[in-house]
């Protein structure tokens, strides 16, 4: 076991401030693709109410303890390595060894009445970090079903809250801070992640790693199986670190399709510790862009203070 302070450098930085907001590759013909998988209602487990999320942009004023995330350490188990199978570079893993346990699928009825899927990961005991856009407007009954393998094998939770960026909705769409804060951190109605344990999100991506196949991921893509069962891909490599500022977001060749929005990205120390960088959040024919950075940060030390 490997027992760990959650701050690393750089988390209690100041966040950085940035004009640039315009498209990502601006001028160019270039598609990108939400990575939401939409499926049939019928799919879909619903609860006899609608649930609605409440959406909570993190205040403006918010400043989180120092003392408290400085001292606050975490227990994980050893990691379990693997090679990249499959010309696409995923493999499936049904392992619920550490850290792919408390990774799992998020789902919402959208606001068309169709069923919506994307990833997540569970970030602390009721707290699962995913995509900002997974919860589009209206959307209600979400729930996470972490290590989820074609039926819940341990369990879910409904979601009855969402920690957000409070500057997201003024950004253009597939501006570069758009990206960069298309994170949301969903409060869950139980403390789930007491029983399947929970990553960590508490570093900036690290720039020393740019272009160094350092990289790990798992989600849920709807091209396998429907969702219904997890894929992974190591080694993969952050071609780009800014845009929106210095912390994101952050370019890379992960191989990604609907339902793999909100996959958690992360890299591991060299004493087995995991970190995550943040979530995919759009996709193209030739990069995949990830949210991440000094806002989400902010986010999930709010949520952690205010959910615990």
């Amino acid at each position: 076991m490997v027992q760990h302070a959650l701050i690393k450098a750089g988390l209690l930085l100041a966040a950085s401030t940035s004009t640039m907001a315009g498209p990502l590759n601006a001028g160019t013909d270039e598609h990108y693709d939400d990575l939401v998988y939409r499926f049939p209602l019928p799919d879909f487990q619903t609860q006899s109410e609608p649930v609605y999320p409440e959406i909570i942009p993190v205040p403006r004023d918010f400043v989180p303890d120092k003392d408290y995330f400085g001292n606050l350490t975490a227990t994980q188990g050893p990691t379990v390595r693997r090679g990249i199978i499959g010309a696409d570079d995923r493999f499936q893993w049904d392992g619920t060894e550490f850290p792919f346990k408390p990774i799992g699928r998020v789902t919402f009825v959208d606001n068309t009445g169709q069923g919506s899927l994307c990833s997540g990961a569970l970030i602390g005991p009721r707290h699962v970090l995913t995509a900002r856009h997974c919860i589009g407007d209206g959307s209600f009954n979400g729930r996470f079903a972490p290590s989820f393998l074609k039926g819940e094998r341990f369990g879910s939770a409904g979601v009855v809250g969402a920690i957000t960026d409070p500057d997201y909705a003024n950004y253009p769409y597939l501006s570069e801070c758009w990206i960069k804060n298309d994170y949301a951190i969903l409060i869950l109605d139980q403390r789930i992640g007491d029983q399947t344990g929970y990553l960590f999100l508490a570093s900036n991506p690290d720039p020393a790693t740019l272009g160094q196949p350092e990289l790990n991921t798992c989600g849920y893509p709807g091209d396998k199986d429907g969702g219904g069962s997890k894929w992974c891909q190591y080694r993969r490599t952050p071609t780009r670190i800014g845009g929106c500022d210095s912390t994101g977001p952050v370019s890379t060749d992960i191989d990604a399709v609907g339902g793999q929005s909100g996959s958690v990205v992360w890299d591991q120390a060299a004493d087995g510790s995991v970190w995550i960088w943040g979530v995919l959040s759009v996709s193209s024919a030739t990069e995949t862009v990830m949210a991440s950075g000094s806002q989400m940060l902010l986010g999930w030390q709010f949520a952690m203070t205010n959910w615990p």
